[in-house]
């Protein structure tokens, strides 16, 4: 989703301005410098830097809306490599007052969770920018085309998702794999040892789609009914499309019966159907939030693998799955804190047995935002925990913006704990601390 639109993204920036009389734009450019070091190499420590431009464009007229944002990145490392990114772009315009149709790519924000959505079904979460202590960015956007009819305090959304936005997955060559719900090794009778590590592995993307059938699979679509009723804001969702969450299956071809083979990953790709709830209330300075869907038929691996004609391949099912979010945030403003709690826990309800769990299948946030001497200062923890094998990641940062904020200083490190073969904890042996400078204007 990067290469392809990096002529896009500088077209657009050509284009865009001189199209409307009223306009704004702004521009960040951001510098960063990545260190990665493994706790038992210390000396064998990697490191990457990159460059980021990120301009912002706002168009006006009497009925119509325009939001640009796109990123270009620089990535520097043993060669210098760029690619680019819509982050957001979605243009907007009322037929009524009471009707609004927007069309782009952008985030689908049919949620009120701060981390663990569970009605946000088109949502597409990057795990690897959370694992590295980036959860702001860890979001990804989709292409959808929305039409909102509006009456009173309510309204009804119907999304209709046209393509299909690819899910990303840890490189596997990357210290971040495995993960996802993904097994290390299998038994076999054939190995020395009864077990096969699960080495060398490759992944085969998906091909393009190249007939109608396909091309109609990956439509997705949703149905929203939602507004305020009293002190609480609510919203019910409908949803048939593609399943958000990356699930890879493996086919072991053996070359021989001991240890000579390859590992190949091919994608889980299963249209789901869906229904969630949410709901929201204020007491006080207490914002209260619950969500909880319903997938009719979502996608699941299991630890036992069944024979084929070159080796082996992980099996897979579907089941009837529960999904379930509850927190709270407490917003202090005379003091600018904000402290933030959330768990959320999914049901399969026909699980089979040496089923691989979901990864954040059943998972703890604690989240706290400090912004003191008038926000100049920003200090930022988010501890995530993992409650059934009693892991845990804690992401911690620090920004110093001074003056009127053009100019801001961020270091970031993620830190994990927890027992080597648990789901955060086999990332504790990793040190990953990042710094980055921005300027904005």
């Amino acid at each position: 989703m990067k290469n392809k639109f990096l002529l896009l993204s500088l077209t657009f920036l050509s284009v865009i301005i001189p199209l409307y009389a009223e306009n704004e734009m702004f521009q960040e450019f951001t510098f960063s410098l990545n260190t990665l070091i493994l706790k038992d190499s210390v000396h064998n420590a990697e490191y990457t830097a990159d460059f980021v431009w990120k301009p912002e464009i706002f168009g006006y007229s009497d009925k119509y809306d325009l939001t640009f944002k796109p990123v270009v990145y620089f990535l520097i490392n043993d060669e210098t490599e760029v690619t680019a990114d819509i982050k957001e772009l979605v243009m907007s315009f009322s037929l009524s007052s009471s009707i609004e149709i927007s069309a782009g790519r952008y985030i689908h924000d049919a949620s009120f969770a701060s981390f663990f959505s569970r009605t946000a079904f088109a949502r597409v979460t990057d795990y690897q920018e959370i694992l590295e202590g980036n959860p702001d960015s860890a979001v990804l956007p989709s292409w959808l085309i929305e039409g909102t009819y509006y009456f009173g305090d309510l309204y009804l959304r119907a999304s209709a998702e046209p393509f299909r936005t690819e899910l990303p997955f840890f490189e596997t060559d990357s210290v971040w794999f495995p993960n996802l719900g993904f097994t290390e090794k299998i038994s076999s009778p054939f190995a020395s040892d009864g077990v096969i590590e699960l080495e060398g592995i490759s992944i085969i993307e998906p091909d393009p789609s190249t007939n109608w059938y396909n091309f109609i699979e990956d439509i997705g679509g949703a149905l929203e009914f939602g507004g305020r009723l009293g002190p609480c804001d609510f919203l019910t969702i409908i949803y048939s499309g593609r399943d958000t969450v990356p699930l890879y299956s493996a086919e072991i071809i053996l070359k021989n019966l001991v240890d000579d083979y390859s590992v190949v990953l091919y994608p889980v790709e299963q249209r789901i159907y869906a229904a969630g709830i949410a709901a929201r209330g204020v007491i006080g300075p207490v914002v209260l939030y619950g969500e909880s869907s319903f997938i009719l038929n979502k996608p699941f691996i299991k630890e036992t693998f069944y024979s084929t004609s070159a080796g082996f391949e992980t099996e897979s099912y579907t089941s009837k799955y529960i999904g379930l979010t509850v927190g709270g945030r407490w917003e202090w403003w005379e003091t600018n804190l904000f402290i933030t709690a959330e768990y959320t826990d999914g049901y399969i309800l026909n699980e089979e047995p040496r089923t691989i769990m979901p990864f954040f299948q059943r998972m703890a946030l604690l989240s706290l935002l400090w912004t003191p001497f008038d926000g100049q200062l920003s200090l930022n923890l988010n501890g995530v925990a993992d409650i059934e094998e009693t892991s845990f990641a804690v992401a911690t940062g620090i920004e110093y913006a001074p003056g009127e904020g053009k100019l801001s200083i961020k270091l970031g490190m993620p830190l994990f704990f927890g027992a080597a073969d648990s789901t955060l904890g086999q990332y504790s042996d990793i040190i990953f601390p990042t710094i980055s400078a921005s300027i904005l204007f």
